[in-house]
């Protein structure tokens, strides 16, 4: 992430006048604090539309040339007030393959 674009995220704490959440536990703790349930509803989305471009694997079947990508969630509140928790996997930390590359 560009590092103007990352301190903007960071700075944010409110959009629309409601929290942002940086961490999923934070983003719980709001659903306790508003009792709703609007961040745990987006995670879930999220995680159920994510499943099938991330597989989980167990640790004992780790495939030959497998490379360990951090992975987190960026939070945000659209202008319609739609809750969005989106799963991000830092790719850049990924070395790249020769054959990909022109």
């Amino acid at each position: 992430m560009i590092k103007a674009v990352c301190t903007r995220y960071l700075k944010r704490t409110h959009k629309f006048g409601l929290r942002l959440p940086k961490s999923v536990q934070e983003a719980y703790k709001i659903d306790r604090e508003t009792g709703t349930g609007f961040w745990h509803t987006a995670i879930l989305k999220e995680m159920k539309n994510n499943s099938i471009a991330f597989k989980f694997i167990k640790e004992d079947t780790i495939p030959v040339g497998y490379q360990w990508i951090p992975c987190h969630r960026i939070f945000n509140i659209e202008l319609n007030l739609t809750y969005k928790a989106r799963f991000v996997a830092e790719g850049h930390w990924m070395d790249p393959d020769p054959n990909l590359s022109y």
